[in-house]
């Protein structure tokens, strides 16, 4: 069989890649382009969009979000020809020997799967994240267990080493990841599972490199891999702050497998206790920087959290799938098909629009995260959903089949089993319940929202505030990729954050932009953005006082956050002609005197309205193109 990723890849590289392509879709008949999707333009990285100048999303149709490129579209229905074709006749066999066929995984390699996002010039297919999020759907539909092992190399083994190796470290194991050796990822331990950071393996230096002392549990891959990321606390002084990343191979000395776990679920997919006893590696097998393991945990969750989410709704599909065609081809009650009575269609439809439902919110975390922007909420949206419709589904799709969804004989007693799964590892649904929560009391997302219902509203802006619409568009971009990442950046990071800041800095006759949180009395600068020397600084903030100086107000209004801050939006403008910037204030939930350590004076209101340099700001009409 042709390897999927080439088969897919020249798609990538102009038109050869066309052609081939549509030599695949013609040889799939019934899956013949619909007029939208001959038209639509997906927001996908398969295009780049780094520079926000070239790519603006108001020129942009409406899309569905679970709409596919062509590569996209090539890269389902190989994975799905290949699930159905070679995995499936070993399904039940693997989950009753309790162990992943090898010649399974051979082939999941040879058909590109190991290496979705890593480079070409690693021996990966250099395809997108969506991409891996549709392989790991695929192979879920017909057999969870090996799309689990999919998704734990792909998104949480491959992805450290592209984000955070050392030019040393691809070099030396990327071409391995993506071609022969299976990855696993150790970070929980028997007494850190949900608190993933009381971490009790412990790191030390040594004259050449580290040791590593201590044991995981409920570890992944752990028979099948020859290749661990190893989290290891190498300075408890600093509590989680002192978590380290660290590559082991299994050949190490004092590495070993301690037990099988045997499971309800995912039976074929190893799940082991790992041990690590003085366990040596050279200092090269350090992975990013000291004490950034922590960052490098979260991240790769967040981003782990959609691929566990596309696992279960392709679960809920096969479950699914498997059940109707029972339901309305072979089963009869009472002289028709079980599947012809209404009690029935009511179930079936309704289960279907629940899996629909959860796609959206794992192809939107995904095409979030590709675009650059925030998507943390969205993941745990995602996989929480995700995970209790495949609950559901699978649970219903026995009953809808009577006794032969009960027998071991076909595939919807183990769809269930597998399903549990979906609401424990890679963080619980409780856990996912308190980030959501977290999330929405901070509420980063509702300043975008917010700008872009400016933006669109008919609320009798003057006739030379009429550019700003435009421009507002452009910045959507900016703003959902820059300011708000700075947002959930800092809000992850800090506690007791009262508000946000956006104050022009004058230091060194540079004009520029910062953003901090107020935290306590101290303001701490996260970003600096330079703004067109050619600006003017003056401003009107609108819907908070009735005038400024000479200048007069037509008020907008406010806009509060759904959270206990409020903002209101200021927009200046001289002429129809002349540069203009649209200012954001964030107000205090006390309302109460900020001192700002690094400047002079108390931010107060009364100095806010006047002449000083220090008044909120916002972004300039002006931007620099590289913006």
């Amino acid at each position: 069989m042709s390897s999927i990723s080439r088969a897919v890849r020249p798609a990538l590289r102009g038109s050869r890649g066309v052609a081939v392509l549509a030599r695949v879709r013609t040889c799939t008949p019934g899956r013949a382009l619909s007029p939208l999707q001959q038209t639509a333009r997906p927001l996908s990285t398969t295009q780049r969009r780094r520079n926000a100048d070239h790519f603006d999303i108001a020129d942009i149709p409406p899309t569905p979000i679970t709409h596919l490129s062509e590569v996209e579209a090539a890269m389902q229905e190989a994975v799905s020809k290949f699930a159905n074709d070679v995995i499936a006749p070993k399904v039940r066999e693997m989950d009753e020997a309790e162990n992943m066929d090898p010649a399974i995984v051979e082939q999941l390699f040879e058909q590109g799967l190991m290496g979705v996002e890593i480079p070409e010039e690693y021996g990966g297919a250099g395809m997108n994240f969506t991409s891996a999020i549709i392989g790991i759907e695929e192979l879920a539909r017909v057999d969870p267990s090996v799309s689990v092992l999919v998704d734990v190399h792909n998104t949480l083994v491959n992805t450290a080493i592209i984000k955070w190796g050392s030019s040393q470290l691809k070099k030396r194991f990327l071409p391995k990841l993506a071609t022969s050796t299976v990855g696993s990822f150790c970070l929980s331990e028997p007494v850190s599972g949900s608190d993933a950071f009381a971490l009790a393996t412990k790191a030390t230096k040594t004259e050449s490199g580290y040791k590593i002392s201590g044991s995981k549990m409920w570890i992944t891959n752990s028979k099948e891999a020859d290749f661990f990321i190893v989290f290891a606390n190498l300075d408890p002084s600093k509590g989680y702050k002192g978590i380290t990343a660290f590559i082991v191979e299994k050949d190490a000395k004092g590495f070993s497998i301690a037990k099988k776990e045997k499971k309800l679920g995912i039976k074929a997919s190893s799940t082991c206790v790992i041990n690590f006893d003085d366990v040596e590696i050279p200092k090269e097998n350090l992975l990013g920087e000291e004490g950034a393991g922590y960052k490098y945990a979260i991240g790769l969750l967040n981003e782990g959290r959609i691929g566990i989410a596309a696992q279960m709704t392709g679960l809920a599909l096969g479950s699914w799938e498997n059940a109707v065609r029972y339901v309305w081809n072979d089963r009869k009650q009472f002289g028709q098909l079980v599947g012809e009575f209404q009690g029935m269609q009511h179930q079936i439809a309704q289960s279907y629009t629940e899996i629909a439902a959860a796609r959206a919110l794992v192809y939107n975390a995904a095409r979030k995260k590709e675009a650059g922007e925030n998507f943390v909420m969205d993941a745990a949206m995602a996989k929480l959903y995700a995970s209790q419709v495949a609950g559901r589904v699978s649970g219903l799709a026995i009953e809808w089949m009577g006794g032969m969804g009960f027998v071991r004989d076909g595939p919807a007693e183990k769809f269930w089993r597998d399903s549990k799964i979906g609401a424990i590892y890679e963080g619980t649904s409780n856990i996912q319940l308190n980030t959501i929560a977290k999330l929405l009391q901070k509420d980063p997302h509702g300043l975008i929202a917010k700008l872009r219902r400016l933006r669109d509203s008919s609320l009798g802006i003057p006739r030379c505030l009429y550019p700003l619409r435009r421009t507002l568009s452009r910045l959507n971009n900016f703003m959902a990729s820059t300011v708000r990442g700075i947002f959930d950046r800092c809000s992850e990071s800090t506690s007791a954050i009262d508000g946000w800041y956006l104050w022009p800095d004058h230091d060194n006759g540079q004009r520029a932009l910062s953003i901090g949180p107020i935290l306590g009395s101290v303001w701490q600068i996260e970003l600096q953005i330079p703004t067109n020397e050619d600006a003017s600084w003056h401003d009107v903030i609108l819907g908070t006082y009735s005038s400024h100086k000479n200048h007069s107000v037509q008020s907008l209004g406010d806009y509060e956050f759904h959270s206990v801050q409020c903002v209101s939006a200021a927009l200046s403008c001289m002429s129809s002609t002349a540069p203009y910037t649209l200012r954001i204030k964030l107000q205090t939930r006390t309302q109460t005197p900020v001192n700002n350590t690094q400047t002079k004076g108390n931010l107060t209101e009364s100095t806010m309205r006047g002449t000083s340099e220090r008044k909120l700001i916002g972004l300039s009409r002006n931007l620099p193109s590289h913006y």
